[in-house]
Parts: C-alpha cells; sequence; structure tokens
C-alpha cells in the first residue's frame, strides 16, 4: 500500500459479517462483527454507512472472503480471497514458525 491507501476486509460468512480496517501502515484501526439474520448485504451496508463512513472520501482497496464474498466483489468492486489461503497468510504472518493449525 502507499502512504495515502486504506484497506478494509470484509468476511459475509454464514451468520455474520465481519470487518476490518487497516491504515496506510497495515495496521488494524477498527474491526466490527455482527450477525446478520438473514440479511448480510444490509448488515454490511449499515455497517459501512455507520461504523466506516469516515472512509468515503479515502481510497481503499477492498478485500473479501467467506460464503458471501464473490456477491460482495460484484456489489462494491474489490478482490476476492479464498478462506484456507487467507487464514494460511494470517497464520504465517502472525506465528511464522506455526505450520499446522487444526
Amino acid at each position: 500500500m502507499t502512504s495515502r491507501e486504506y484497506a478494509i476486509g470484509i468476511d459475509i460468512g454464514s451468520v455474520s459479517v465481519k470487518v476490518a480496517a487497516l491504515d496506510e501502515r497495515g495496521d488494524i484501526t477498527r474491526t466490527v462483527y455482527r450477525r446478520f439474520h438473514g440479511r448480510p448485504f444490509q448488515t454490511l451496508r449499515d455497517i459501512l454507512e455507520h461504523d466506516f463512513s469516515d472512509y468515503i472520501n479515502r481510497r481503499v482497496n477492498l478485500g473479501f472472503t467467506g460464503i458471501g464474498g464473490r456477491t460482495g466483489t460484484k456489489i462494491l468492486g474489490g478482490e476476492f480471497y479464498g478462506e484456507i489461503s487467507t487464514s494460511a497468510a494470517a497464520n504465517f504472518a502472525l506465528l511464522p514458525d506455526i505450520r499446522t493449525v487444526v
């Protein structure tokens, strides 16, 4: 990321939506977890409008994962990442000596 880019990661799972924002250094600055009760994309919209409204005029890279991630990319753009590869990447970044996760 360049110094002016931010990233928002969105996981649309089977029962909840999780959103995390990273600043220009890659540090996590905000997270939201919300169960969606059958309305995943309305819940995502509410989260983005209420909890991430300060990102509206910023350049933001979007990344999606989860069962609803592909649909999310069709609605908002961004990139889709598979759950296995994202879990492996996070594991390596946070605990590089650990080789097996159960």
